[in-house]
């Protein structure tokens, strides 16, 4: 099955210009952050129990948020981009 993204969302992970906000919601559809159990998770570390927390413990761990948009742009670089 393949994954379509929005050119929107891949421009702005690849231009390094996203907000955290942004960069969530595209690592989620990635599928880099999985919804496990209830919890979003990237990697063996958990981000929080929902949308907000994840995304909160990101805005507050930009070291993890910079890996998380590395690891996004290699899957962005890989898929095929639509409108």
């Amino acid at each position: 099955m393949a994954l379509t993204l929005g050119r929107g969302k891949v421009a702005a992970v690849q231009s390094g210009q996203v907000s955290v906000t942004a960069l969530f919601e595209c690592a989620v559809e990635l599928q880099v952050v999985r919804n496990n159990a209830g919890w979003f998770e990237f990697g063996s570390r958990r981000l929080g129990e929902n949308r907000e927390q994840a995304i909160d413990f990101l805005t507050n761990h930009l070291p993890v948020a910079s890996h998380l948009q590395r690891r996004s742009e290699e899957h962005t670089s890989e898929l095929p981009v639509t409108q």
